[in-house]
């Protein structure tokens, strides 16, 4: 907790929550080796599903929800957008 990280994740959801102070982006990734990454944003999503990224982010806590482990992140900068090949 509290150590910076930059790997290399997947995006696997975009939820867009509302709340008592604006609406809430919530990215959810997947790590090369399996591990899910969190993070909450109350900006535009700065990711699209199914996309790869590399991302710089600060550890907040390490979190389970349904028995699921996951990382959450804080202060995530999208460092780049890895482009698929055409199939």
């Amino acid at each position: 907790v509290g150590d910076r990280i930059e790997v290399r994740v997947k995006c696997t959801g975009i939820q867009y929550i509302d709340g008592h102070y604006g609406c809430v982006t919530k990215h959810q990734m997947m790590t090369e080796e399996g591990h899910t990454l969190l993070w909450w944003a109350n900006t535009d999503a700065k990711m699209e599903k199914g996309d790869e990224y590399v991302i710089r982010g600060r550890i907040k806590k390490h979190d389970k929800y349904n028995d699921w482990c996951q990382t959450v992140l804080t202060r995530v900068n999208v460092v780049n957008h890895i482009e698929q090949a055409a199939a």
